[in-house]
């Protein structure tokens, strides 16, 4: 009795520890970490970032360049001598030689305001694509979120088909037992009993695959699998 007891014990912890590694999912928690997660919009909003950065006019070349340069320079000298009244030794000097260089373009045509304008198309552009790549990623977590949920409740179906043609089999054997069922129909049964199997065995790779495009979309392990709550 006491091993039956800590046997069930233990059995309810791994099942306690099965069922909280699940963690809860929601459609809007699976896009906020598809957005967070996803390198091509971190990498987009970086582009959109560098061409906000270079859209001035300073960059067009309207205001002046002042550029400020330093050269240091070092020099060693040995003090050694054949005198031997004097020591020896060495001596150091250090030099920095700064320079400033501006330079200013007075009248350059209309190549500024061109130069400005194809900047703020630049960035323009890169704000779209960004756009574009948040929305596909979006369409693209939420196909694949009602996907699972899809897989799910047809590996249910397929679930139930596969009891009713055991139960339907076993039924048929029975009769076949007893002598009310000719072969052909124990053979149909089973043959279909068979073939639900297999489709359900079927469903379930289709459904653990499922799972794992949502989760290589989340920038997650592939084999984590979640409790969705939507």
């Amino acid at each position: 009795m006491r091993k039956v007891t800590l046997t069930l014990t233990l059995l309810g912890v791994f099942i306690g520890n099965v069922v909280r590694a699940q963690d809860e999912l929601s459609l809007s928690q699976a896009i906020e970490q598809g957005l967070a997660n996803n390198f091509s919009i971190q990498i987009e909003q970086n582009k959109q970032l560098q061409a906000a950065n270079l859209n001035t006019w300073g960059q067009a070349g309207m205001f002046p360049n002042i550029s400020l340069n330093a050269s240091p320079s070092i020099s060693y000298q040995d003090l050694e001598t054949d005198n031997p009244f004097r020591f020896g030794g060495a001596n150091t000097s250090t030099d920095v030689s700064p320079t400033l260089q501006a330079s200013w373009v007075l009248f350059d045509g209309l190549n500024v305001r061109m130069t400005k304008g194809k900047l703020a198309l630049l960035e323009e552009q890169s704000s779209g694509n960004a756009q574009i790549i948040i929305e596909n990623t979006v369409q693209a977590i939420i196909l694949a979120y009602y996907t699972v949920l899809l897989e799910e409740r047809r590996t249910e179906v397929f679930a139930n088909t596969l009891n009713l043609s055991r139960d339907r089999y076993d039924y048929v054997k029975l009769k076949g037992d007893l002598g009310s069922a000719v072969t052909f129909d124990i053979l149909r049964d089973k043959n279909a009993y068979l073939t639900d199997s297999s489709n359900y065995l079927t469903q379930l790779l289709n459904h653990k695959n499922a799972v794992r495009n949502l989760n290589l979309l989340l920038a997650q392990p592939v084999d984590k699998t979640y409790q969705f709550t939507d």
